[in-house]
């Protein structure tokens, strides 16, 4: 399959000045561009012209000013999506591959938040008897819902053969990899070691573990981390809902845990050391952490209307709100949301995705809201620079969903954190956070249904955002110290380089 793809195709010009890593990318569009072909109904595509784009695209890429290392290792925000809010998380494969690629270590990333290479082309069908739908999805943040997440799943699953050929001819060192399960039994038959790799933290993969292996369940190192009624429930189903090819969740996470050499996290001790070492001992597999991994200060300055609207306002008293790219509320939870910050009585300034069923935030809002706030509120449904509002003087509060990447800038931050987690896997990281770490107030729910109240968000608010309130300077002081300890000297490298190193022991 993959001799189809070679360069033979591109100007002798133009082959002269392609790196390898230029080609690796470059094979790596084309092959996963022909899953085109694998799920189309023949007459409803054209996946000629697929490949057509996968080479236009390559070719940018030759004729760039920019070399392709320059784009792994410096992204710039002109690339990200407009009209949404996304979490930042920034290329630790970059990082590691500057470090190795003078020790003749290969190599292969198969990762579906690599946000920094190219694109990917998929296609995501739904039943046989009902029309085929065509999406660019890099992530699943480019999809129209979860319900999509299954079928982009699949396609990835449908690639095992093509990765094999490109593995064979690669014959890399590592391959690292989410949710393609079969990536370990497929790279050892080629003699290559293969590494899960989350961004998602240990401390919620450790809850997940604990409530599995029944044996293991008294050993989870913190009590206070307890899921409610209505969480566990959700946790259960989504322990058992299918993700791709007939696979559970749970499965699909499993098997690549059971197969592969080592488990990678994006985290450090400093935080997550107990739930390291729990995990280990569960799983019975070494765990590497390549430490947060912090981006780089932006170049960048904040857009002038913005740095203008929160210039108005005195230091350490506006409330930012940002639920990440992906998560989108619904209409009740959506109001109730911003009536609790109306209540607050303090100055806010939201990046929400509207409701589904709405086209615009504005649409969305509760009648009247816009016309009362408006002096002292902002509601924007596109994408914002949220590390440099984040750093703005006049920021004093960040509500946050506590995906991970979002809640490693709010940590960065010396804005005070309020925890608003939608899904399971961030409720993990609220109790950490509130009841482990105390570095920041959980919005309170319904224990039995888990809706949340403009007064619950608007109590939690006002406890951060009190001075003289001993709660919100405890927070205060425990987040002061963990974002010092974050941005110590050689913190970052440290960690990356017992990453490699543990590798290197791996060989």
């Amino acid at each position: 399959m993959l001799r189809d793809f070679r360069t033979d195709w591109l100007p002798r010009e133009d082959t002269q000045h392609i790196s390898f890593v230029e080609q690796i990318l470059i094979h790596c569009w084309a092959i996963y561009s022909h899953i085109n072909k694998v799920l189309f109904q023949k007459e409803r595509c054209n996946p000629d012209q697929v490949i057509h784009q996968a080479r236009e695209f390559a070719r940018e890429i030759i004729h760039s000013n920019l070399d392709i290392r320059d784009r792994m290792e410096a992204p710039s925000d002109n690339r990200r999506p407009q009209g949404v809010n996304r979490d930042n998380f920034p290329n630790f494969f970059a990082h590691s591959y500057r470090r190795n690629r003078d020790k003749g270590t290969v190599w292969v990333v198969l990762a579906r938040q690599d946000h920094n290479l190219a694109p990917v082309m998929y296609t995501v069908g739904s039943r046989k008897d009902t029309p085929v739908e065509t999406i660019l999805a890099e992530t699943t943040r480019d999809l129209d819902g979860p319900s999509l997440v299954p079928l982009l799943v699949t396609a990835m699953d449908r690639t095992a053969e093509e990765i094999e050929s490109l593995l064979f001819r690669l014959r890399p060192d590592f391959v690292f990899f989410d949710f393609a399960y079969w990536i370990p039994n497929l790279a050892r038959k080629l003699g290559i070691k293969s590494i899960p790799y989350w961004v998602i933290s240990v401390v919620a993969c450790a809850y997940g573990e604990s409530k599995k292996v029944q044996a293991c369940v008294e050993g989870f190192p913190d009590a206070s981390i307890e899921l409610h009624g209505h969480e566990e429930e959700m946790f259960s189903k989504m322990m058992e809902m299918e993700f791709g090819s007939g696979i559970c969740f749970y499965d699909r996470i499993q098997y690549g845990y059971g197969s592969a050499d080592a488990i990678g996290f994006k985290s450090c001790r400093e935080i997550e050391g107990s739930f390291v070492d729990y995990l280990e001992n569960v799983l019975g597999k070494p765990i590497l952490l390549s430490g947060p991994i912090i981006s780089e200060p932006s170049t960048s300055t904040l857009e002038g209307k913005w740095a203008h609207w929160l210039a108005r306002f005195k230091a350490g008293s506006v409330i930012y709100c940002a639920f990440g790219s992906e998560w989108i509320l619904s209409h009740h939870k959506f109001q109730e949301l911003l009536l609790g910050l109306e209540k607050s009585g303090m100055p806010f300034f939201t990046a929400l995705k509207p409701p589904n069923g709405f086209e615009s935030v504005e649409a969305a809002m509760p009648e009247g809201f816009a016309e009362r706030v408006k002096e002292r509120g902002i509601v924007y449904g596109g994408w914002v620079q949220q590390q440099l509002i984040l750093g703005h003087p006049s920021l004093g509060c960040f509500i946050t969903h506590c995906g991970s990447g979002s809640l490693l800038e709010g940590l960065l931050s010396q804005c005070q954190l309020v925890l608003l987690p939608n899904i399971v896997d961030q409720t993990v990281n609220a109790r950490m956070l509130s009841k482990s770490l105390k570095v920041g107030i959980e919005v309170k729910k319904g224990e039995e249904d888990g809706v949340f109240t403009k007064e619950s968000v608007c109590e939690a608010v006002r406890i951060v955002m009190d001075d003289d309130n001993e709660v919100a300077n405890e927070i205060r002081e425990n987040h002061a110290k963990l974002r010092n300890l974050l941005l110590e000297k050689n913190f970052e490298n440290d960690y990356i380089d017992s990453f490699c190193q543990s590798l290197h022991g791996l060989l």
